[in-house]
């Protein structure tokens, strides 16, 4: 991909959903992907293509790195505390789990039916490709873990991330923040049927939905908003993949944990649209200047 998108013409707008322009440093890329890389000269201009956090940049940018499904799914609850200076870069845990896609469509013997159904197992364990690009920012105090959930689900991903606080700071702190970085959050009251949701968002009436089934934020979010895309659900509700299948949705939620200054963080995303090709689409209306949500709220789904 290197050659091509540096052969058009400079008049077009591109979104590169391959890892080709991810790392700033390209040495890095070379070390990882284990070749030259042949666009460095285009790496000066690139703009990493996390929507929530760099939208500014995006609206203006040429080339757009989209990220991968692991980084979006670890920066988007990580950055807003790093920014705050809420929580220490040594010691960070990253446990990421994905469906069978989260490993791409490449034939490969360890991803057959046979091998990898009803079963899990971690992939990658020293050297995967995105523990450089989604932890980039901690350098070498992080430690990523991603493992291949086969029971059945292709899609979707969950990284709980396991964090210590800075000197003084809460796990209702780091809530706050999140809650302030992102506006959305969702409450919710246990009932017979199960536990019913209502999703608030400002200026708008709440979305209800019974959890843990899929999260449909439909008609209720037509309106543009700041952050259309990412939820922090109330205090004490756990996150499920169920809840964005085959949506642009990051659902996420802190929890104390029982080691004292520390503190669990689970954010979950399908890893092929807000991991993949939604986040690229939104990134790609920020540039041509059409609303955000233009063509994700309604999408059909494979696999």
């Amino acid at each position: 991909m290197q050659e091509i998108i540096k052969g058009l013409p400079k008049s077009l707008k591109i979104v590169d959903l391959s890892a080709d322009f991810r790392l700033r440093d390209t040495s890095e890329y070379e070390e990882w992907y284990g070749q030259e890389h042949r666009a460095s000269d285009l790496q000066k201009e690139v703009v990493y293509g996390l929507t929530e956090i760099l939208r500014e940049e995006i609206k203006d940018a040429r080339l757009v790195a989209n990220p991968g499904c692991y980084p979006t799914s670890i920066q988007l609850p990580l950055v807003p505390l790093i920014k705050a200076n809420l929580i220490e870069f040594r010691n960070i845990i990253i446990d990421s789990k994905s469906g069978v896609s989260g490993a791409g469509r490449g034939a490969k013997e360890a991803n057959l039916y046979t091998e990898i159904s009803e079963g899990i197992y971690s992939y990658g364990v020293t050297r995967h490709r995105h523990g450089v690009i989604g932890c980039s920012t901690f350098k070498d105090n992080r430690q990523f873990y991603p493992t291949l959930d086969a029971n059945g689900e292709s899609r979707g991903m969950q990284s709980t991330i396991y964090v210590e606080m800075a000197s003084g700071v809460t796990t209702e702190d780091l809530y706050q923040q999140l809650k302030k970085a992102y506006e959305a959050c969702v409450s919710a009251e246990r009932g017979h049927s199960g536990i019913k949701v209502a999703c608030y968002f400002p200026g708008q009436a709440p979305y209800h939905f019974n959890h843990p089934r899929r999260l449909t934020l439909r008609t209720s979010l037509t309106k543009e908003r700041d952050e259309e895309f990412v939820i922090l659900l109330e205090k004490g509700v756990v996150p499920h993949t169920h809840n964005v299948r085959g949506s642009n949705y990051c659902i996420m939620n802190i929890f104390p944990d029982r080691i004292p200054g520390r503190a669990i963080i689970v954010s979950v995303i399908d890893n092929l649209v807000k991991g993949a090709s939604g986040q690229a689409l939104q990134n790609l209306n920020l540039m041509l200047g059409f609303p955000e949500s233009t063509g994700l709220l309604y999408q059909p789904l494979f696999p």
